[in-house]
């Protein structure tokens, strides 16, 4: 299992050009490969948090998306029957994009 990022515009806005506002949201997905070929099975959202990226990466996160984000992640990892070395590989990968809260 996996964590595959997707991204979802917000449209152009003035406002914060050049910087770009999006929701980036996380979900959990296995790989099968079936007669030689890979396919994706949905397993879980985990969340999504709302975005803006500077020209240089960076990114800010907007209204405190990211604390309901890390709530919702928690509560969803509990019900998808893990290992435990499964969830803390899932939850090193969503924290190397999205910090951690508490």
């Amino acid at each position: 299992m996996y964590v595959k990022w997707t991204r979802q515009a917000q449209g152009f806005n003035q406002a914060t050009y050049p910087n770009k506002n999006y929701n980036l949201s996380a979900d959990l997905v296995t790989e099968n490969v079936v007669d030689g070929f890979s396919q994706q099975q949905h397993v879980s959202k985990l969340g999504s948090v709302t975005v803006e990226e500077n020209p240089h990466g960076e990114l800010t996160f907007l209204f405190g998306s990211q604390l309901a984000f890390w709530k919702d992640v928690r509560q969803k990892l509990e019900e998808v029957e893990l290992s435990a070395e499964n969830i803390e590989s899932i939850t090193a990968e969503l924290s190397s994009k999205i910090p951690m809260t508490n």
